[in-house]
């Protein structure tokens, strides 16, 4: 082929063969164009793909969230292609601020993901197109009056259950989780606080703090299916064992880890996180 292109983002982090960016970014980058003899194209252009897919028994739907595409070069009056010699040409694109992050899930037979590409080409007037590829992990960015609204607002949870034996009742015990915020990132600290009131005949073993995914699959044709599945547990063994009537309010200090995925809501996929508090007993036969 008397033409090569290959097409370079700057100011971009790479990470592997994926460059990194932003939705809602100005993203800059050339493209390099090498003609060995003269070449008849009728354009030099670039375009940016976004596609979403769902996959699972007996339901699969693929949509379109991402077409970009804009030429770079095009011959002037008279010009038929391009003479030898190396080429280059900026570009920058913006992706919609609102474009869901990239995004892989499989899990038997459920398949997800979003994937974003950039490819550059060269259109010959033969009909035939040189052209090359990269590949994008998108990530989206959290407004900061919503960063402070989270920030601001604790979350709380309670919960009082009761318990029986074959003696009769067995007491109640109450849990108590609070976070001082809603708003958690990846790789950050986390401190919260649990109290437990045991007014039963059981022991509390332990405190358990589970982080779990959801994610709900659709169709456009009104087919779903959600999912729910456990991506780290931390036990909390600090928490006073024994029957009681006061409680103990004991301080939890963790790291939330850093592989969690953005929660976000698109088209297809709804992608979200919950953290659930169990307080674990054993019975205490009479």
């Amino acid at each position: 082929m008397p033409v090569t292109i290959d097409v370079f983002l700057t100011g971009v982090p790479k990470v592997d063969a994926y460059y990194d960016i932003m939705a809602g970014q100005v993203v800059n980058g050339v493209a390099l164009v090498r003609a060995s003899d003269f070449v008849e194209t009728s354009t030099i252009s670039i375009g940016v793909k976004g596609t979403e897919t769902v996959q699972w028994t007996g339901a699969k739907d693929e949509l379109n969230i991402v077409d970009i595409k804009f030429p770079i070069w095009s011959p002037m009056q008279g010009e038929r292609g391009l003479q030898v010699g190396d080429y280059s040409f900026n570009f920058n694109f913006t992706l919609p601020p609102n474009a869901p992050p990239s995004f892989e899930y499989q899990r038997g037979e459920e398949e997800a993901h979003i994937r974003y590409v950039l490819s550059a080409s060269v259109h010959l007037s033969m009909g035939v197109k040189e052209a090359v590829t990269l590949y994008l992990i998108v990530r989206r960015f959290v407004p900061i009056p919503a960063i402070h609204s989270m920030a601001m607002r604790p979350a709380k949870h309670q919960c009082n259950e009761n318990y029986s034996s074959c003696c009769g009742s067995a007491g109640s015990i109450e849990a108590t989780f609070t976070l001082p915020s809603v708003g958690i990132c990846p790789g950050s600290e986390m401190k919260g606080s649990v109290l437990v009131d045991n007014r039963s005949s059981k022991d509390v073993l332990r405190c358990m703090l589970t982080l779990e995914r959801s994610i709900t699959l659709r169709t456009r044709g009104g087919h779903s299916k959600h999912t729910l599945y456990p991506l780290w547990d931390m036990a909390f063994d600090d928490v006073d064992t024994k029957r009681r009537v006061e409680g103990d309010n004991s301080m939890l200090l963790m790291n939330f880890p850093r592989t969690v995925v953005q929660s976000f809501d698109s088209q297809l996929l709804v992608s979200s996180h919950r953290l659930v508090f169990r307080v674990c007993c054993c019975f205490i036969a009479c």
